[in-house]
């Protein structure tokens, strides 16, 4: 089964919650950028992951956007900067999206 591509982007609200939503990233992503992530992965691994983090937020005061990609998508992303990307070892890169 393909592995597929998901950016994350989330502004939570209350702390705690902030938190959870960290950990949960840190457990599962890539960080990109201070609230966005990387998911890299089947299609259970991302149904897992939203099932956990409807567990941690209010949908009333958080935000979480989750943009799918497919490898297509990926292979056209040009990167710049620092920021840190899944297929970067050591390199830190920005993604920028055309």
């Amino acid at each position: 089964m393909e592995e597929k591509v998901w950016i994350i982007a989330y502004d939570i609200s209350h702390e705690k919650r902030l938190r959870k939503m960290r950990k949960l990233c840190e457990d599962y992503t890539v960080r990109l950028q201070y609230s966005v992530y990387q998911l890299t992965g089947r299609e259970a691994v991302m149904d897992n992951f939203i099932k956990r983090m409807e567990e941690i937020i209010n949908p009333k005061e958080d935000s979480v956007i989750i943009f799918g990609m497919n490898k297509a998508d990926m292979d056209k992303t040009r990167k710049f900067g620092t920021a840190k990307s899944d297929d970067d070892e050591d390199e830190k890169k920005y993604f920028i999206f055309k």
